[in-house]
C-alpha cells in the first residue's frame, strides 16, 4: 500500500514538473534563437548605416540595441505562453509580467530616441546644456508617467480615478506653487531667449554687478567682484533691466574722467595724456593691444577743464586694472610736467562781532 502511494506521488510530481520543464526548454530555446536573430539583425543594420553619410543613424542603431534585447526576450516569453497556454492560464501574474515587460520594451527605446533627438538638435545645442537637461527631464517624466499608467491599466487597476485626482491635484499644486512655477518658466524663457548666458558679465537695475555662474530652474547665481554669490529668483531677473556687457563682444570701452586747471595748455595736456594712454593700452594686463585711445574735452567747471580719456579692455572686469595703472602713471607725469589737477576748496573768513 505504501509502495503504491509512493508511486502515485512520484507520478503526480512528474506530471506537475514535466510541463514546467517543457516550458523552460521552450523559453530557453526561443530566447537563444531570438537573441541570435537580434544580434545578426543589428550587425546588418550597423553595416548598413556606416555606408550612409547621415551621422545620427549610427547613434539611432546604437541607442536601440540594448532595448531591442528586452523586446526579443519578451517575445520569447510570449512564445512560451503560446505553446503552453494551459500552464499559465490561471497564473495571471505571469500574463501581467509579459504585458509589463512588453510596455517597458517599447518605452525604453522611445526614451533613448527622445534623448538622442534632444542631444542632436542644432537649436538646443546652441541654447546650452541647461535647457537640454531641462527638456530631457520633462520629456522623460512624461514618457515614464504614461508608461506607468499603461502598466497599471494592464494590471487591472483602473486609472480613471488617478487621472481625475491628477486633474484636481494639478490645479491645487499650481495655486500653491505660483512663485515656484513663475521662477521655473522665467528660467525656461531665459534659457531659450538667452538675454544672459553663463559666463556673461552683467549689471542688474544698476545695482547688482558680476559674472553669471549658472542659470537654474528656480534662480540665477551671480558672482560679484568681491567673490560673494548673489542668488536671484528667475522671475525677478526676467522683469529687471539687465545690462549684458558680453552679449555681442567681450571687449568693452573704458572711460576715465579727468580734470586739469583752467590755466593749463590744453594742446599740451592732450598730447601728454594720449602718450600715457597709449603706453597703458599696450602694456596693461587685460587691455586691447594696438587700440588707439582718444581724448575729448567735455566742459568747463568752476575748478578746471573736464575731459574724458577712452581706452579699451578685453573684458569688463579688466577695466579696473587698466584704470589703476593709468591713474598712477598720469599722476606722476602731470607732476613732472607741472600740470595741476585741481580740487574743490573754499576760503572761509571769520568776522568777530565787535569788528562790525
Amino acid at each position: 500500500m505504501i509502495k503504491e502511494i509512493n508511486v502515485f506521488l512520484i507520478e503526480h510530481r512528474l506530471a506537475f514538473l514535466v510541463p514546467w520543464f517543457e516550458s523552460i526548454i521552450i523559453f530557453l530555446f526561443s530566447l537563444f534563437i531570438l537573441l541570435n536573430a537580434q544580434r545578426f539583425l543589428w550587425k546588418q543594420l550597423e553595416k548598413l548605416v556606416k555606408k550612409t553619410k547621415i551621422s545620427w543613424d549610427d547613434d539611432l542603431v546604437d541607442a536601440t540595441k540594448n532595448p531591442s534585447r528586452l523586446f526579443f526576450a519578451t517575445l520569447a516569453l510570449i512564445i512560451t505562453y503560446k505553446f503552453s497556454p494551459h500552464l499559465f492560464y490561471k497564473n495571471s501574474i505571469f500574463i501581467i509580467l509579459i504585458k509589463d515587460l512588453l510596455v517597458l520594451s517599447i518605452v525604453w527605446p522611445i526614451d533613448r530616441i527622445f534623448r538622442l533627438i534632444i542631444n542632436k538638435s542644432e537649436l538646443l545645442r546652441s541654447s546650452g546644456e541647461n535647457l537640454k537637461d531641462l527638456l530631457t527631464l520633462i520629456g522623460r517624466i512624461f514618457i515614464f508617467l504614461v508608461a506607468f499608467l499603461v502598466i497599471l491599466e494592464s494590471s487591472g487597476i483602473s486609472i480613471t480615478p488617478i487621472l481625475a485626482s491628477l486633474g484636481v491635484g494639478s490645479v491645487a499644486i499650481a495655486l500653491a506653487l505660483q512663485d515656484t512655477l513663475s521662477n521655473f518658466f522665467s528660467g525656461v524663457y531665459t534659457l531659450i531667449d538667452k538675454p544672459i548666458r553663463a559666463g556673461d558679465y552683467i549689471k542688474i537695475d544698476g545695482l547688482v554687478e558680476g559674472i553669471v555662474l549658472k542659470i537654474g530652474w528656480r534662480s540665477t547665481r551671480i558672482q560679484l567682484l568681491s567673490d560673494n554669490i548673489v542668488i536671484m529668483p528667475n522671475n525677478k531677473m526676467a522683469s529687471a533691466i539687465v545690462t549684458n556687457y558680453d552679449l555681442i563682444t567681450h571687449e568693452t570701452g573704458v572711460t576715465v574722467s579727468l580734470m586739469v586747471g583752467l590755466e593749463a595748455d590744453l594742446c599740451e595736456v592732450e598730447k601728454i595724456t594720449l602718450e600715457v594712454a597709449k603706453e597703458i593700452q599696450n602694456s596693461a594686463t587685460g587691455a586691447v593691444k594696438n587700440y588707439e585711445p582718444s581724448l575729448r574735452y567735455s566742459s568747463f567747471s568752476e575748478f578746471g577743464m573736464n575731459f574724458n580719456v577712452y581706452l579699451k579692455a578685453q573684458k569688463v572686469i579688466d577695466q579696473y586694472a587698466i584704470k589703476h595703472e593709468f591713474f598712477k602713471k598720469i599722476s606722476a607725469v602731470y607732476k613732472e610736467k607741472g600740470i595741476s589737477i585741481p580740487y574743490p576748496h573754499r576760503n572761509i573768513h571769520m568776522i568777530e562781532k565787535n569788528q562790525r
